[in-house]
């Protein structure tokens, strides 16, 4: 292959589960599976993806006037992190687009934030929650994790991509979830086993330093550089905020939140079986906004306690992904955490390095490195 060439990769078909392949369930799960260098494989997802690309450009550009493009961008481009520079100017070379517009489509979610108050009448609820069973409360000890991804119903119409990186420079490769086009991470695992997950914390503080990279950003280089939660989190400790978020770390038997904010950060741990988290800090030197509480049973505080409710129900050396599935199929209105801003859930087990996605009351997909 001829340098700057983009090496061809047959469209994925339905297949057997696991050994490097994947079982799709429903069309609004695209599976993308790349090779070469990161630019290259960033070329082949925007030459596969560019009709979805632009749908998502024309459905920010409905927002955009309300927003500045610059919150993920503060420093233009590049933002720093060579993975994500590299994956911008690939997909922009492959899709057609220029690169401001591919931040546009990258700022989506922000661009439609006045859209969510409105939606929901000022309540502001909560964004996006996580539970992982561990030690006695699961049948071999090791870790399952589950999260809901929340936010405005109408981008369901966005479809999801599901991304599998194999860099010719890593012996790791990369799942990476989110809309066509968004290339911040806020859901992903390595062939480690290693999840890593996004929640907003906007419910602990909404200070913003836009002198720092996007954490979004700074999650590419947390998952492609370490290869168990500890390094994980041992990185995250060495990296600055630039706004405020819960990421949920995850390998085979260790899980911890890490509430990551730009004043002070903290490492939190489960009560040796379980570990839950939504959109507010829990450690007690925190003192979280009034909205924490805000909007009943769909409010972060109450979020996070139904899935330690839900947990303290699951017997010792019982937890399993079905367990898992069960729990995150439950409504608010049945004790559980998901709801009608609920988009997408993912359930991993690190240690057979699988996850199953699930868009909104659709069936599970199953992936397995």
């Amino acid at each position: 292959m001829k340098e700057g060439e983009v090496s061809p990769l047959p469209p994925l078909l339905i297949s057997e589960l696991c050994q490097g392949r994947i079982r799709m369930s429903e069309e609004k799960l695209t599976i993308l599976n790349l090779r070469g260098s990161w630019r290259e494989m960033g070329r082949e997802y925007g030459v596969r993806l560019a009709q979805e690309l632009r749908h998502v450009l024309a459905f920010v550009d409905k927002e955009i006037p309300n927003m500045s493009p610059e919150y993920f961008f503060p420093r233009g481009l590049p933002v720093g992190v060579s993975v994500v520079d590299e994956l911008f100017l690939g997909v922009s070379e492959g899709a057609g687009l220029t690169l401001e517009e591919l931040k546009r489509i990258n700022v989506v979610e922000v661009a439609y934030v006045n859209r969510l108050v409105q939606f929901f009448q000022n309540a502001m609820p909560g964004k996006c929650s996580a539970l992982a069973l561990y030690g006695d409360k699961t049948r071999d000890g090791q870790v399952l994790y589950g999260r809901n991804y929340d936010w405005l119903p109408e981008f369901s119409e966005l479809g999801l991509v599901l991304t599998h990186y194999h860099p010719t420079d890593s012996e790791l490769s990369f799942a990476v979830l989110n809309f066509p086009g968004c290339l911040y991470m806020t859901t992903g695992m390595n062939s480690t086993g290693l999840f890593i997950e996004l929640n907003d914390a906007s419910f602990a503080s909404t200070e913003v330093d836009f002198s720092r990279i996007h954490n979004a950003w700074q999650l590419w280089e947390v998952l492609t550089q370490s290869r168990s939660a500890e390094e994980a989190i041992g990185m995250l400790q060495q990296r600055d905020a630039q706004y405020n978020y819960v990421i949920g770390v995850a390998d085979a038997t260790r899980c911890f939140s890490y509430e990551w904010s730009i004043r002070e950060s903290a490492v939190v741990t489960g009560d040796g079986d379980a570990l839950a988290m939504a959109n507010h800090f829990v450690h007690p030197n925190w003192q979280n906004r009034p909205v924490a509480s805000a909007g009943g049973a769909i409010s972060s505080v109450c979020r996070r306690q139904a899935l330690l409710n839900q947990a303290s129900k699951v017997p010792a050396g019982t937890g399993d992904l079905e367990t898992m599935k069960r729990i995150f199929e439950l409504t608010v209105e049945d004790g559980g955490a998901r709801w009608i801003a609920t988009l997408f859930q993912v359930l991993a087990e690190p240690a057979k390095r699988q996850m199953v996605i699930r868009l909104q009351d659709g069936p599970w997909t199953e992936f397995c490195f």
